[in-house]
């Protein structure tokens, strides 16, 4: 649930960002600094998923993929915005 949370916020930054042509309020830069801390605790859940017995690990796969995906993401747009 986290990594879809991450995922909508930044796909609300994005659009607002073109429709405002990159004139956005500082509340975006914020949110862009929330959404990897979001995904990280995502991560660490799914993680501590993993050390309970006798369960199916199937939403901890996926919560760790999930979340490991928007890490990249988050970290290849600050990247490239650096550029």
């Amino acid at each position: 649930m986290l990594a879809v949370l991450a995922v909508g916020l930044v796909i609300m930054m994005v659009v607002n960002s073109f429709k405002a042509k990159g004139d956005i309020s500082i509340l975006y830069g914020l949110l862009g600094f929330a959404v990897p801390v979001i995904a990280w605790r995502g991560l660490v859940y799914a993680v501590r998923g993993f050390n309970e017995r006798e369960k199916n690990y199937i939403t901890c796969k996926i919560g760790a993929g999930c979340n490991g995906a928007v890490i990249l993401c988050v970290c290849a747009i600050f990247i490239r915005g650096l550029f």
